[in-house]
Protein backbone atom coordinates (compact mmCIF):
# COMPACT_ATOMS: atom_id res chain seq x y z
CA UNK A 1 0.00 0.00 0.00
CA UNK A 2 1.47 3.39 -0.96
CA UNK A 3 2.38 5.85 1.75
CA UNK A 4 0.43 8.65 0.09
CA UNK A 5 -2.84 8.13 -1.71
CA UNK A 6 -3.75 10.63 -4.42
CA UNK A 7 -6.84 12.72 -3.90
CA UNK A 8 -9.66 12.24 -6.34
CA UNK A 9 -9.70 14.80 -9.12
CA UNK A 10 -12.63 17.16 -9.10
CA UNK A 11 -15.37 16.79 -11.68
CA UNK A 12 -15.24 20.41 -12.81
CA UNK A 13 -15.91 21.36 -16.39
CA UNK A 14 -12.45 22.97 -16.35
CA UNK A 15 -10.87 19.53 -15.96
CA UNK A 16 -12.72 18.24 -19.01
CA UNK A 17 -11.62 21.26 -21.04
CA UNK A 18 -8.00 20.86 -19.96
CA UNK A 19 -8.10 17.15 -20.91
CA UNK A 20 -9.22 18.12 -24.40
CA UNK A 21 -6.36 20.63 -24.60
CA UNK A 22 -3.90 17.96 -23.41
CA UNK A 23 -4.96 15.67 -26.27
CA UNK A 24 -4.02 18.39 -28.76
CA UNK A 25 -0.62 19.08 -27.18
CA UNK A 26 2.41 18.70 -29.45
CA UNK A 27 6.09 18.64 -28.56
CA UNK A 28 7.51 22.12 -28.82
CA UNK A 29 10.35 22.92 -31.26
CA UNK A 30 12.92 22.67 -28.47
CA UNK A 31 12.03 19.01 -27.95
CA UNK A 32 10.75 19.49 -24.40
CA UNK A 33 8.31 16.68 -23.55
CA UNK A 34 4.86 17.48 -22.20
CA UNK A 35 4.27 17.31 -18.46
CA UNK A 36 1.84 14.66 -17.22
CA UNK A 37 -0.06 14.49 -13.95
CA UNK A 38 0.88 11.70 -11.58
CA UNK A 39 -1.50 12.59 -8.76
CA UNK A 40 -3.06 15.16 -6.45
CA UNK A 41 -1.92 15.17 -2.83
CA UNK A 42 -2.28 17.22 0.37
CA UNK A 43 0.35 19.94 0.83
CA UNK A 44 2.80 18.08 3.10
CA UNK A 45 2.64 14.91 1.03
CA UNK A 46 3.22 16.94 -2.14
CA UNK A 47 6.31 18.57 -0.67
CA UNK A 48 7.76 15.21 0.45
CA UNK A 49 7.01 13.54 -2.88
CA UNK A 50 8.46 16.43 -4.86
CA UNK A 51 11.70 16.13 -2.90
CA UNK A 52 11.81 12.36 -3.44
CA UNK A 53 11.35 12.78 -7.17
CA UNK A 54 13.95 15.55 -7.45
CA UNK A 55 16.38 13.41 -5.44
CA UNK A 56 16.20 10.70 -8.11
CA UNK A 57 16.69 13.27 -10.88
CA UNK A 58 13.14 13.76 -12.10
CA UNK A 59 12.04 17.29 -12.97
CA UNK A 60 8.86 18.10 -11.03
CA UNK A 61 6.32 20.88 -11.33
CA UNK A 62 3.55 21.42 -8.77
CA UNK A 63 0.26 23.18 -9.41
CA UNK A 64 -1.31 24.34 -6.14
CA UNK A 65 -5.04 24.82 -5.64
CA UNK A 66 -4.41 27.82 -3.34
CA UNK A 67 -1.62 29.31 -1.21
CA UNK A 68 -3.10 28.19 2.14
CA UNK A 69 -2.16 25.33 4.44
CA UNK A 70 -5.05 23.24 3.11
CA UNK A 71 -3.76 23.48 -0.46
CA UNK A 72 -3.74 20.44 -2.69
CA UNK A 73 -0.80 19.98 -5.03
CA UNK A 74 -0.91 18.32 -8.43
CA UNK A 75 2.44 16.72 -9.28
CA UNK A 76 3.51 17.01 -12.92
CA UNK A 77 6.53 15.27 -14.45
CA UNK A 78 7.90 14.97 -17.99
CA UNK A 79 6.08 12.27 -19.94
CA UNK A 80 9.18 10.05 -20.43
CA UNK A 81 9.70 9.96 -16.63
CA UNK A 82 6.06 9.41 -15.68
CA UNK A 83 6.18 5.63 -15.20
CA UNK A 84 9.26 5.77 -12.98
CA UNK A 85 7.86 8.77 -11.07
CA UNK A 86 4.65 6.86 -10.33
CA UNK A 87 6.73 3.96 -9.02
CA UNK A 88 8.68 6.32 -6.76
CA UNK A 89 5.45 7.85 -5.45
CA UNK A 90 3.59 4.56 -4.97
CA UNK A 91 6.23 2.04 -3.92
CA UNK A 92 8.36 3.76 -1.27
CA UNK A 93 7.22 3.45 2.32
CA UNK A 94 7.60 5.60 5.41
CA UNK A 95 10.75 3.78 6.59
CA UNK A 96 12.60 5.47 3.75
CA UNK A 97 11.88 8.88 5.30
CA UNK A 98 13.34 8.05 8.73
CA UNK A 99 16.99 9.10 9.10
CA UNK A 100 19.50 6.65 10.54
CA UNK A 101 20.55 8.08 13.91
CA UNK A 102 22.86 5.27 14.98
CA UNK A 103 26.41 6.12 16.09
CA UNK A 104 27.90 4.51 12.97
CA UNK A 105 25.62 6.64 10.76
CA UNK A 106 26.79 9.79 12.55
CA UNK A 107 30.41 8.75 12.07
CA UNK A 108 29.75 8.11 8.38
CA UNK A 109 28.25 11.58 7.93
CA UNK A 110 31.16 13.18 9.81
CA UNK A 111 33.64 11.32 7.58
CA UNK A 112 31.78 12.53 4.48
CA UNK A 113 31.97 16.12 5.72
CA UNK A 114 35.67 15.83 6.61
CA UNK A 115 36.40 14.35 3.20
CA UNK A 116 34.59 17.24 1.51
CA UNK A 117 36.49 19.73 3.65
CA UNK A 118 39.78 18.03 2.74
CA UNK A 119 38.95 18.40 -0.96
CA UNK A 120 38.13 22.07 -0.49
CA UNK A 121 41.40 22.64 1.39
CA UNK A 122 43.39 21.02 -1.43
CA UNK A 123 41.63 23.25 -3.97
CA UNK A 124 42.33 26.32 -1.84
CA UNK A 125 46.01 25.37 -1.47
CA UNK A 126 46.32 24.99 -5.25
CA UNK A 127 44.79 28.43 -5.81
CA UNK A 128 47.03 30.05 -3.20
CA UNK A 129 50.10 28.44 -4.81
CA UNK A 130 49.01 29.79 -8.21
CA UNK A 131 48.51 33.27 -6.78
CA UNK A 132 51.86 33.20 -5.00
CA UNK A 133 53.61 31.91 -8.11
CA UNK A 134 52.03 34.73 -10.12
CA UNK A 135 53.19 37.37 -7.62
CA UNK A 136 56.74 36.00 -7.64
CA UNK A 137 56.93 36.35 -11.44
CA UNK A 138 55.93 40.02 -11.37
CA UNK A 139 58.73 41.05 -8.94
Amino acid sequence: MPLFRPLRPSDDADDEASEEEDDDYQYDPEGVPPMVEIGRFPKLATIILRRRLETVGITVMVEWTDPGADAVGTLLVPEPSAEFAEAVVNELDIADEVPDTSPSAYLGRIEEHLSAIGGLLEELRARVELIEAGEGDDS
